[in-house]
């Protein structure tokens, strides 16, 4: 396995720049999702790492060595496509094994490593059949399956699961990250999926207009997003933001007519001076619901409720604006009831109105 280094990496279309400076590091064995949504330059990055996009700027290094001119080919990298890209005309086991007999490998070592990788991916009794006698999961294991025989150095995968149905995306979900639990491979994975991210990601990298605004741990990056943008892109629903206004020099913000206590930690914080206006982002599951007002509760008016089984998602009008309230199942709410809710100050993020940048408590830490 191996590192993978991005170093200022920029690709252009014409006047287009789909990849802007981008500096990013993979550790050997780690699995890093790029995430983002529709033409932020994930997948053009993940090709410049591939070689499949000759680059305007910057250098690729793989475990220590620059390939930035090397052809794909000789770059140590495996790659698994959206369109599974499996041959029609060949079995399973040829599909495997077709890269290794280009490369000329031993007929043993054939056999053994493309049982090993069948095995692994379960699909030990498919060899024999071909790709248009198999559902769509079961292709996309082939594909998968032909990437790792070749026991490359790093394993790249580009939205491999978005032409899966919701329930084979679930269990290719699982089956991959076991896979990467039992290789170790050093894994670049594409998605705009930010479920998918938050579930596969040792790491993710979140992209926007070709560069990279925060790459953290999953939990970090829905817990802490480092913007208004990274908040409303992760989670589902997504976090919830509200205009306020700081005062008491920033023990408490007034959202909706309603003074919100702080923690300690914001008084004095860079942005945080009385009558400042912020953003407070606060995730669905992180208000307390009262039926009666309290001291810091917004008050609110339920829209739509929405049973989803595990969970109810209730719409509520706060203030002329909308939020997204997750409450146990068992809970009793109906359009037009009127209720409370108060966001958990540990769990509320402050930002920048203009930008969208997370503010930063005293206690340190620094824009991500």
């Amino acid at each position: 396995m191996a590192t993978v280094l991005l170093d200022r990496v920029t690709k252009r279309f014409g006047r287009i720049t789909a990849v802007d400076g981008v500096t990013l590091e993979v550790q050997d064995g780690q699995f890093m999702v790029l995430l983002g949504p529709s033409g932020c330059g994930k997948t053009t990055a993940l090709r410049c790492v591939a070689g499949l996009e000759r680059m305007d700027a910057g250098r690729i290094v793989i475990g220590g060595e620059d390939v930035t001119d090397r052809q794909p080919g000789r770059r140590g990298i495996a790659m698994v496509f959206q369109s599974y890209a499996v041959f029609p005309h060949m079995t399973v086991r040829d599909n495997i094994t077709f890269g290794l007999r280009i490369r000329k490998a031993p007929a043993v070592e054939v056999l053994r490593r493309t049982q090993q990788a069948a095995d692994l991916l379960q699909i030990s009794e498919l060899l024999d059949r071909y790709p248009a006698h198999l559902s769509g999961g079961q292709r996309q294991r082939v594909a998968v399956a032909r990437a790792i025989v070749m026991q490359p150095a790093v394993l790249l995968m580009d939205e491999p699961l978005s032409n899966l149905d919701a329930l084979l995306r679930l269990q290719m979900r699982a089956e991959l990250k076991r896979l990467h639990r039992e290789t170790g491979a050093t894994t670049v994975y594409v998605t705009h999926d930010q479920v998918e991210a938050l579930s596969l990601g040792d790491r993710i990298a979140v992209m926007r207009h070709g560069v990279i605004v925060q790459c953290d741990t999953p939990s970090a990056i829905y817990n802490r997003p480092a913007s208004t943008f990274v908040g409303g892109f992760i989670g589902s629903p997504p976090m919830n933001f509200f205009r306020g206004t700081v005062e008491e020099g920033g023990r408490s913000v007034r959202v909706a007519g309603t003074a919100i206590g702080l923690e300690p930690r914001w008084a004095g914080a860079e942005g945080m001076g009385p009558g400042s206006e912020v953003v407070v982002g606060v995730r669905p599951e992180a208000f307390e619901v009262m039926a009666e007002a309290r001291p810091g509760a917004l008050p609110g008016v339920v829209v739509v409720v929405e049973p989803l089984g595990g969970t109810t998602l209730l719409t509520v009008s706060v203030g002329g604006e909308t939020a997204k309230v997750s409450v146990a199942p068992d809970t009793d709410h109906e359009p037009g009831q009127r209720l409370w809710l108060r966001p958990l100050p540990d769990r509320m993020r402050l930002m920048e109105p203009g930008q969208g940048r997370a503010l930063i408590p005293t206690e340190g830490g620094a824009h991500r």
